[in-house]
């Protein structure tokens, strides 16, 4: 799915306006994370012990944003018949965001 298609999708749903806006801040949070975890995660090269370790890492790194906007996905689409739980998956993005943001600023 289309990024454009996503958010349209999101907006002309007939959901609460408070959910919309947690799907779109998780969902942009984890697109501005997604370059910053890829130039960190480029570090991992400078002096590998272990090529393969290395290169499993990278790629689970440069995963992890592919995984929230599957999770953000997944818990729109369950809105309708599983609030609660739709609710606290859309919550888990935003969470390792500012989790993410956290450890940056003070470490």
């Amino acid at each position: 799915m289309r990024i454009d298609n996503f958010i349209r999708k999101v907006n002309n749903d007939n959901k609460p306006a408070w959910y919309k806006r947690i799907i779109l801040i998780s969902f942009r949070s984890s697109l501005i994370i997604w370059p910053l975890l890829f130039f960190m995660s480029i570090f991992l090269f400078d002096n590998p012990r272990n090529w393969i370790l290395t290169l499993i890492i990278f790629g689970f790194i440069n995963i992890i944003p592919l995984i929230f906007i599957s999770l953000i996905n997944f818990g729109h689409s369950i809105f309708d018949k599983y609030r609660h739980i739709s609710i606290i998956i859309s919550f888990i993005p935003l969470s390792v965001f500012l989790l993410f943001l956290f450890l940056v600023l003070f470490t």
